[in-house]
């Protein structure tokens, strides 16, 4: 590329007519000398003026418009110190995809990236109509100009003009100025801006303090554009020494301030490094030796008890509850087979998922600045003061999955006590591990800026996701269908004397007998003294009454169920969560969205999300609503109603989003970006369907209880 881009045009000037006058000029303190002195200047100027505007300011004000000859400044070199380019650094790569990605506040950017130096050009498009009419202050005494910048984004977004209009670093006011500028052209401006990057990597990057970071080749509008060349050749070098001197400045301020937790300095190398976010490190594979360990112990401790059944069994056989002859041996193995192989998947699931990094946070596409697993993510919310949400991961994603499978092993493979309250209870409790998903949900949606970061989902988080549900299906199985029309189910002798060689005490539940339809008590009595007619009426008259409360009945009991979808299905189609954006973030993104749940489960529509928006809807409208309509037919629904473990994560999470986000963010970048969040109504509906829920659930329990105490006073067939 030339230093000089050369286009020449025609000009003219038809009139010059300046009408100025100098009224005073005195000398203070007075002095008769300089008072003569003043008198012939302001003479000398009045009689000259005119020509020197004319003559002199309006020939070279023409020069510049007519001049498209601009001096160019070429990239700089590094001289004796090692520098990297711009491409090889992954903040500057971040830098660049975010310059072209956004908009802000409708100007438009389009950068190119060089060895040491980016290309940029900023431009408007369309017609720009802009003016003020007022008087300019100094910002605040002891205002900085992060905060006069907030300022002057809080005045853009309320759309209200601050009168008098401060200015950072104005030494005076002006008064009764009028600023306008309408135009019905594309308003364009391109610049250089070089770096000196000593070295970067991962999230972050070292710059030289001196030279650091400069601009250069600032252009003002397009070639050809006679306001742009004048612009261009009188106010750049102006701009560019002015601009030049506060990235200076900001440098070595950040310098001399490392104990700020942004930045840290080395003055033997002359450099300060700035840090975005954590230092992460991303594992998409798990750790084999963890994994190893628990499938060998595993498939060994699994392998006895199946061969402790099978010798029971043969001892003292499990008998049908319907035939009262043995159980195949066939089938003792494959149910015993079956559940502790499932029961070993899941935890070999759990353990790869937590030694893997569930989701990552990326800056403009290259740079990682936080990443999610499970032991970080519990060590840092509790440093980020979210001390509940921390609890309830180390227990119901750290510990509970693991203890829900060894007690449901425990409970049927070991004790044979499949119909034990205590596995009921474990197995409606299975849901609250999602409570690691629904969390992600609502913490993506804080987290994501249209266009600058968004959160990325890795394998770990599926995995786990997988693993809950499938712990939830083998609890189902244990809990209903191991043993299933045998004896350790219908309140029969148990087959092995679990009292003597067990830690569990004896409990076991027979099952749930059928209510009698008609007592005695409501039966109508018939009178044999009557008619024949008379006794067909009143057999008649009776079966109406009973068909009456039936009916009554079947109204009543759809209440419910009528209940359940009402309060359900609102927080999927209107809004039920609200963001409020803070920060020069609001220049972005909107400063407020209001997201449905149907929005917040597919993490806004994202292609990667649809396993998620499926376990969702499944767990937090399908399954709560049959549960309650079908109750008890579809028992097992139970531990599948995730409704409750969405409300429980949007209350203790969502709620303290801001503190999760500037932890992860970083505190001194808040200035940038700050998230607030709200639930709206239809959450507090849906809330009202999880506690109904967890009526029908205790409900089951204490009815299971009731009938187990009821048919312990029948006496035992000799």
């Amino acid at each position: 590329m030339s230093e000089f881009t050369c286009i020449t045009n025609n000009s003219s000037v038809t009139a010059c007519n300046v009408n100025i006058s100098l009224l005073s000029l005195r000398a203070d303190p007075p002095s008769s000398l300089i008072d003569l002195l003043l008198r012939e200047a302001q003479a000398y100027m009045k009689s000259h003026l005119t020509d020197y505007v004319c003559k002199v300011m309006v020939p070279r004000l023409q020069s510049s418009i007519l001049n498209q000859t601009y001096p160019y400044t070429p990239e700089p070199k590094p001289e004796n110190r090692t520098a990297i380019a711009v491409t090889d650094s992954p903040f500057m790569r971040a830098l660049v995809n975010i310059l072209n990605r956004v908009d802000v506040a409708g100007l438009q950017f389009f950068v190119r990236s060089q060895q040491s130096r980016i290309n940029v050009a900023i431009y408007h498009p369309g017609g720009t109509s802009i003016g003020y009419a007022g008087n300019f202050v100094p910002s605040p005494l002891g205002e900085s100009a992060l905060d006069w910048g907030q300022g002057l984004v809080d005045a853009y977004i309320l759309g209200d003009v601050p009168h008098p209009f401060p200015l950072y670093g104005l030494p005076g006011t002006i008064g009764d100025a009028l600023v306008q500028l309408n135009t019905s052209n594309t308003l364009f401006a391109s610049l250089d801006v070089d770096f000196s990057i000593a070295a970067s990597a991962g999230n972050w990057v070292t710059i030289y303090i001196t030279p650091g970071v400069s601009i250069a080749n600032l252009r003002i509008q397009a070639p050809g554009d006679g306001l742009g060349s004048l612009l261009t050749h009188e106010l750049s070098p102006v701009l560019e020494n002015v601009i030049n001197a506060k990235l200076a400045s900001v440098l070595a301020a950040f310098a001399g301030n490392v104990s700020s937790g942004v930045s840290n300095s080395n003055t033997t190398n002359n450099t300060v490094t700035f840090f975005f976010g954590e230092d992460t490190h991303v594992r998409d594979s798990p750790l084999m030796v963890p994994l190893i360990c628990v499938g060998a112990v595993g498939a060994l401790v699994g392998g006895l008890l199946v061969y402790r059944n099978v010798q029971q069994h043969r001892n003292k056989p499990v008998l049908s509850s319907t035939t009262g002859t043995p159980l195949s041996t066939f089938r003792i193995v494959a149910e015993d087979v079956f559940l502790v192989g499932g029961a070993l998947l899941c935890v070999l699931l759990f353990t790869a998922s937590n030694t893997m990094t569930g989701a990552t946070v990326v800056l403009g596409g290259e740079m990682r600045t936080y990443a999610f697993s499970l032991s970080n993510t519990i060590t840092d919310l509790w440093q980020a003061g979210l001390i509940p949400l921390s609890i309830c991961v180390l227990v119901f994603s750290g510990i509970y999955p693991y203890v829900k499978m060894l007690s449901i092993v425990g409970f049927t493979v070991w004790a044979h006590r499949p119909t034990s309250r205590i596995l009921r209870l474990i197995d409606c409790l299975g849901k609250l591990s999602l409570i690691d998903t629904f969390a992600l949900m609502v913490m993506v949606s804080g987290l994501d800026i249209p266009n600058i970061a968004d959160v990325r989902i890795h394998l770990s988080f599926y995995l786990f996701m997988y693993a809950t549900l499938l712990s939830i299906a083998i609890g189902n199985y244990a809990a209903l269908l191991w043993r299933a029309g045998t004896t350790l189910r219908n309140g029969g002798i148990s087959v092995a004397n679990t009292s003597s060689n067990s830690t569990f005490a004896e409990d076991v539940e027979p099952m749930a007998v059928p209510p009698v339809v008609r007592s005695r008590q409501d039966m109508t009595p018939i009178d044999h003294t009557m008619s024949p007619a008379d006794d067909a009426m009143q057999l008649r008259s009776g079966e109406n009454c009973v068909s009456r409360r039936r009916q009554a009945a079947r109204y009543f009991l759809c209440i419910p169920s009528l209940f359940m979808f009402a309060c359900s299905i609102p927080a999927w189609v209107l809004p039920s969560f609200r963001y409020q954006i803070g920060g020069f973030a609001r220049l972005l993104t909107p400063t407020s969205k209001s997201l449905s749940l149907w929005s917040l489960s597919s993490l806004g529509n994202r292609s990667d999300a649809y396993d998620i928006l499926l376990v969702a809807f499944f767990t937090i409208l399908i399954a709560p609503c049959l549960y309650v309509a079908l109750y008890p037919k579809c028992r097992f629904l139970a531990s599948w109603c995730g409704a409750d473990v969405l409300v429980l994560a949007c209350v203790i999470g969502l709620i303290q989003l801001q503190q999760f986000v500037r932890f992860v963010l970083g505190e001194q970048m808040g200035i940038f970006y700050t998230a607030h969040a709200s639930l709206l109504w239809p959450m507090f509906l849906l809330s009202a369907a999880s506690v109904l829920v967890w009526v029908y659930i205790v409900r089951d329990i204490l009815h299971v209880s009731s009938t187990h105490k009821s048919l312990q006073t029948i006496p035992s067939p000799a």
